[in-house]
């Protein structure tokens, strides 16, 4: 049986910012979804997470070049209810 998360990202992360797709329970039977791009300075990095935690998202993917991912995974593990 395949799980299907209700709450879910996708993070597309650069050198300069994070592309990053949202997507939660909508009107009916229907999913919304949101893109957002955030700085990957500290600031972004942080308005990002408080996004993520404000829309009750429970688990994020992320791609990356080189070791980007790095900040946003470690920001990320430590912010409670959410698993990158």
């Amino acid at each position: 049986m395949d799980v299907i998360e209700e709450r879910c990202g996708g993070a597309d992360l650069g050198k300069t910012d994070v592309k990053v797709c949202i997507r939660v329970p909508g009107t009916g039977k229907r999913a919304r979804y949101e893109v957002r791009t955030f700085s990957t300075m500290n600031d972004g990095l942080l308005e990002l997470r408080d996004w993520l935690v404000e829309n009750r998202i429970a688990r994020i993917g992320m791609e990356a070049t080189a070791s980007y991912w790095k900040p946003l995974f470690y920001l990320l593990e430590a912010a409670e209810g959410i698993e990158p």
